[in-house]
């Protein structure tokens, strides 16, 4: 196969490859992995190297015959255009090609893209190569099936408290911190979710989730608590390994207002 038949070749891949890239918002995924790194860092590259050697090669072998082509001609030729011809570098070897005056009395035409060729593929092909294939985020759009939960015909909020929700609430309160995204300090959100998600993962995949769904104001008056004791509480909780619910004596301690509002935590 012949370097234009190769450079055809790896011409129509990168064109098919943009086409691909532009329809479907990139290549592929990236995934962190090993074949994936090496493939799009040093595969091109590795390509373009090659590439860029065999143009180099070339235009040299025509640069090195190039004085044997001109006493080949049927016109005469001056002895320091064909026996004393010394090949230059590639720049210089384009000009000569080009112009008539340097090269005999004819254009050398063979000269002049070999080397012009050399040149744009040491220059631009293998320098710029690393960055054939870039990795960057883009913006997913989709429509998904999402279900919404509802309050009851009382308007209250059916809540079933797990492990972990305890473990949230006490670590909410500690740190001062918000414990769900659907609850903020004067509204609650109806939580929504796919379709498809699992009912044990009450949680939304990373991405901007858009859904029409009904938001309850929160009023409240707030007064301050102190801690009066600390106790030895029976916490129940549901878990595959038990038939019903599991019972655990857990550590707690008793917060109470001046009201006389006491809270068992």
């Amino acid at each position: 196969m012949s370097l234009a038949s190769v450079s055809l070749v790896l011409a129509i891949v990168l064109a098919v490859l943009c086409w691909y890239s532009a329809k479907n918002q990139g290549l592929g995924k990236d995934d962190g992995s090993t074949r994936l790194l090496v493939g799009w860092r040093y595969t091109p590259t590795i390509i373009a190297v090659l590439f860029a050697q065999s143009c180099v090669i070339i235009a040299e072998d025509v640069k090195r015959t190039e004085a044997f082509a001109r006493m080949a001609s049927l016109e005469p030729i001056k002895a320091k255009y064909t026996l004393f011809y010394v090949p230059r570098v590639w720049w210089k070897s384009i000009f000569e090609g080009f112009s008539s005056k340097r090269s005999g009395g004819h254009k050398r035409w063979v000269l002049a893209f070999s080397s012009l060729a050399a040149g744009i593929s040491l220059v631009f092909i293998s320098t710029f190569s690393s960055s054939a294939f870039i990795a960057k985020e883009v913006v997913s759009r989709g429509s998904v099936e999402l279900k919404r939960h509802t309050s009851d015909q009382n308007g209250t909020l059916p809540l079933v408290p797990r492990r972990d929700t305890y473990l949230h609430t006490i670590s909410g309160f500690l740190y001062n911190t918000s414990t769900s995204v659907w609850v903020t300090d004067s509204y609650v959100i109806l939580p929504f979710q796919p379709t498809t998600n699992d009912t044990k993962h009450q949680s939304l995949r990373d991405g901007l989730w858009e859904a029409e769904t009904k938001v309850v104001q929160m009023e409240f008056d707030c007064a301050p608590m102190t801690m009066t004791e600390k106790t030895n509480i029976a916490v129940r909780y549901s878990y595959q390994a038990c038939t019903n619910f599991c019972t655990i004596m857990s550590k707690g301690f008793k917060l109470r207002s001046e009201d006389g509002c006491e809270i068992q935590m």
